[in-house]
Formats: structure tokens, sequence, C-alpha cells
């Protein structure tokens, strides 16, 4: 599984399955580090399948989980949600770890490649 430090930037044309996805994988990332699924499910009040569609990216998840999986985390406060929804001006507000920072706004907002500056030429 590709973790959030290597996940590259993807334009797609639905981007916010894309910032789910890497929502989930920024909290599989984090959660790994400290607790099993089932202690963090219960931490957070939500049952453990509810934790596993947030770590898949699952379509259905809502604010209110994100939420709580967000305090669980020690997170600043609304980020997941922030990242899902492609918010951009929260996530540079929040002070947090600026490395996670960049790593979350090039998910968010890829960068645009550069023109070339070539110019086709019609026959």
């Amino acid at each position: 599984m590709t973790s959030p430090a290597t996940l590259a930037p993807v334009t797609s044309p639905n981007q916010e399955q894309v910032r789910r996805e890497f929502a989930g994988l920024l909290v599989r990332e984090l959660l790994g580090r400290y607790r099993s699924i089932e202690q963090a499910a219960q931490d957070f009040g939500i049952v453990r399948s509810t934790l596993y569609a947030v770590m898949d990216g699952a379509a259905h998840v809502k604010q209110f989980t994100y939420n709580r999986v967000n305090v669980g985390l020690g997170l600043p406060s609304g980020l997941l949600w922030a990242i899902v929804q492609g918010d951009r001006a929260m996530i540079e507000t929040v002070e947090f770890d600026p490395n996670l920072k960049r790593r979350i706004l090039a998910v968010i907002d890829p960068p645009t490649p550069p023109a070339s500056g070539r110019r086709s030429r019609s026959h």
C-alpha cells in the first residue's frame, strides 16, 4: 500500500474521491504508529467497520465521522474534513507539522504541469 508520504498528486475527474483516499491513508498511517484499529474505533466512539470505511476513502462517510477520527488522532480541528472538501484556505491557516501540511496541499491542489511552450504545426 502507498503511504501518504509517497502518494503522488493525482489529477482525476473525481478529486473528492482522491482526497477521501488520501485522508484515509493519512488516518491509516497515524493509527499504525500507536494503537490497534479495534482500540482506535472504541476510543473514537465508532464501530470498527466505520473506521475501515474512513481508511478506505468510502464516499458514504460523513463529516461527523471524520471529526470524531480527527479528534481521536489529535489532529487540528476539522483537518480531515478540510482535506476531503479540498479547503485549501482552512488547511493553510491551521498551525501543524509543516511537512504534513505540504503533503496535504500537494494532494488537494496538485500543481499543474507547465506548458511546453511548443506549438503544434498544422499540415
